[in-house]
């Protein structure tokens, strides 16, 4: 895939954010996380926010490169930021 792609981009969760007073233990049992494959093969990988799903929660987007290129996942990060605005919004808080 590296050979012909400097940056893939993929969810950062299977899930969108859990609410606050959720059991963590609980949510990630299916194995929600895909950032952690990243970190296991050694890719360096970016995780900005993209919007949001049902109630409202935060959804994320991670950008993953080829090893040792950190700088590629940084400016695809840096370019999404820029054509977006997800990273100045907010969730709304309900207690």
């Amino acid at each position: 895939m590296f050979e012909r792609f400097q940056v893939v981009a993929a969810p950062s969760l299977l899930i969108v954010a859990p609410p606050i007073e959720a059991n963590l233990n609980d949510v990630f049992k299916g194995g929600g996380e895909i950032e952690a494959a990243s970190n296991l093969a050694g890719l360096p990988a970016l995780s900005v926010p993209c919007g949001f799903g049902q109630d409202h929660l935060p959804v994320g987007l991670q950008f993953v490169g080829k090893p040792f290129n950190e700088l590629s996942v940084l400016r695809a990060g840096c370019a999404f930021q820029a054509a977006t605005s997800w990273h100045r919004e907010r969730p709304r808080l309900s207690l």
